[in-house]
Formats: structure tokens, C-alpha cells, sequence
């Protein structure tokens, strides 16, 4: 079974959906992941941005994903992108790695940056062109998930994956995420991660969790 990630910025994948890859690639099943945006080299620095990019390709290959795209839209400025070049840019990725589950953002989360890649990967991922996909989730993501104001798009939790024996390589990938990390008490923290994990695992029955919206699923 093939999986495609679709991240808005490096680490969103780690906090959404680290514990699920690493079950998923434990399986046997490959797992890609596409990284839609970068930072602006003026406000970074190019050595900055290198070392983003190294991260990505070094938790990638922690969590051992087969594969990584990326993007390269500069991030906060998304919407300034004409959408058929995301919606064409995201259609190639997903017609070369022809996932049978897609991973994405929220469609509420408070970033424009997470709604922009929910609506696009829809537009992308229509069932009726793309025979190979069964099945799209939406992933929570800390500091964005839970800030949104768009309570109309709130984040309904249906599917569960139980986490507990993958729980500790999710946190240690995230750790791998030394430029974007932030120190408890804020979202974006390995404890926080932690934290999120054994609420959500609480919540049906478990040690941890990630949660899940499913969006659609075709049987």
C-alpha cells in the first residue's frame, strides 16, 4: 500500500501523523511525503533554509519514508500562487506515487498555508480522476489545529490509530526538528506532542493516539 503526507511546512508530518507512518512503514507499506512550501531565503538566510531542508531529509529517512517532494513555495505566501500551478504541481506527485490513502491538513487550521493545501489537494485528489485513491484524512496539527476560530470547520476526530508502540520514534523524529521546535508550554514541543498523544489515546481506550478526520472513502 502506498501513503502520500502532504505537509504544509516541515514537521506537520511528524506532529500529525509520526506515530501512523512509522506503524505504516513497520507493515511494509511505503509512505511518501510531499513538503508544499519553504521559507523566504531574505528572512531565513540561505544557510538557514539548507539546513530545513536537511532536517526534512534526515527525519525522512529516520522514519524511513521512501520518498520526498518538495514543493518549494515560499511559505505565508501561498496564496499568492496561482491555484491550477499547486492544483498541477500536486495532481503529478499523486498520479506518479498513485497513493491509496492521502494524509492531509485541515481545512480550519488558523495557517492560510494549511487551508490553501486542503483545498487544493481535494481539487487534485477527485476520486473520479484518480482511480488508485481510497481514502483522505485530515491530520490535527498542534499550534494550528486547536488556534483556529473557524469553529464551522471544526477538527471531528472519527478515526483513532493506536500509537503506543511508535509513540517514542514520533517524538524522537520531532526532536530531529531542532529549527522549529519550541520549549513547553507552547504546542510545538516534544512534550506537548506527548501530551497530545496520550489525550487522544485516552480518549478511546488507549496508551496514545493520533486522531483522524476521515474527509472521504471510497469502499
Amino acid at each position: 500500500m502506498n501513503l502520500l503526507i502532504l505537509a504544509p511546512h516541515p514537521d506537520d508530518e511528524v506532529l500529525g501523523c509520526g506515530g501512523t507512518i512509522t506503524k505504516h512503514i513497520s507493515l511494509g507499506d511505503k509512505v511518501y511525503l510531499c513538503i508544499m512550501t519553504k521559507g523566504e531565503e531574505h528572512y531565513y538566510g540561505a544557510e538557514m533554509l539548507l539546513e530545513k531542508r536537511a532536517e526534512v531529509l534526515r527525519v525522512a529517512d529516520f522514519l524511513g519514508i521512501t520518498k520526498v517532494y518538495f514543493c518549494d513555495f515560499i511559505a505565508a505566501h501561498l496564496d499568492t500562487v496561482p491555484q491550477n500551478q499547486i492544483n498541477q504541481k500536486l495532481k503529478a506527485i499523486m498520479d506518479e506515487v498513485k497513493p491509496e490513502i492521502l494524509f492531509i491538513p485541515h481545512q480550519g487550521d488558523l495557517h492560510r498555508d494549511h487551508q490553501l493545501t486542503f483545498h487544493c489537494v481535494m481539487i487534485a485528489a477527485k476520486f473520479i480522476l484518480s482511480p488508485y485513491l481510497q481514502k483522505i484524512y485530515s491530520y490535527e496539527t498542534l499550534s494550528e489545529t486547536e488556534q483556529s476560530s473557524q469553529y464551522h470547520t471544526q477538527f471531528i476526530s472519527t478515526t483513532y490509530i493506536n500509537i503506543q508502540q511508535e509513540l517514542k520514534k514520533k517524538l524522537n523524529a520531532l526532536a530531529m526538528y531542532t529549527t522549529e521546535l519550541r520549549e513547553y508550554p507552547h504546542p510545538r514541543s516534544v512534550k506537548a506532542a506527548e501530551y497530545k498523544a496520550r489525550s487522544r489515546g485516552a480518549e478511546v481506550g488507549m496508551e496514545a493516539a493520533e486522531a483522524f478526520m476521515l474527509i472521504r472513502e471510497r469502499l
